[in-house]
């Protein structure tokens, strides 16, 4: 995450999928925010990352196991 985004994370929980065969069934990993702001040596310029709200999140093609995760974490 580093390397791509400048921003510093801690990536140590896993997600797997529910239950999900095929290509679909990659787990993925939850990434908290340990830095405020990204460092200059990102390889992804700021225009190339975005926040994006939950419902826009779920539906943006991501793995199953993404998916799942936001769903169930979805402020109400």
């Amino acid at each position: 995450m580093y390397e791509l985004t400048g921003y510093l994370v801690d990536g140590t929980s896993v997600l797997r999928p529910q239950g999900a065969a095929g290509e679909d069934a990659r787990p993925a990993v939850v990434c908290q925010l340990l830095s405020r702001a990204p460092s200059a040596q990102a390889r992804l310029g700021p225009e190339r990352i975005r926040w994006a709200p939950f419902a826009e999140a779920i539906d943006a093609g991501l793995p199953e196991a993404v998916r799942d995760y936001l769903v169930g974490h979805t402020p109400v």
